[in-house]
């Protein structure tokens, strides 16, 4: 018997949501609204991990390494802008 895991654990960002990063700052145009959104560091890094096809939890044990904070915490604001991302319609899951 396999496991797969849903969807959830691995956000798909609409391909219709296009990119752009100057500096730390990173702007979501959403081409079917013409809707624009702005990413601090931290969100455009999650951003980046979600386009390159990662699950929840690889993204949450990035963040983890790379950040002063617990796991819970980070799960927690990384759960917070997904959901915030797809409310906006941005990613599917």
């Amino acid at each position: 018997m396999t496991f797969t895991k849903p969807d959830s654990d691995r956000p798909k960002v609409r391909p219709d949501v296009v990119s752009a990063t100057r500096e730390k700052l990173t702007v979501l145009l959403d081409l079917e609204s013409a809707q624009y959104y702005q990413l601090n560091e931290i969100g455009a890094r999650i951003w980046t991990m979600l386009c390159d096809d990662l699950s929840v939890e690889e993204i949450v044990t990035d963040l983890v390494a790379h950040y002063d904070a617990s796991v819970d915490t980070i799960r927690n604001d990384v759960d917070s802008l997904l959901a915030s991302m797809r409310g906006a319609g941005l990613i599917v899951c």
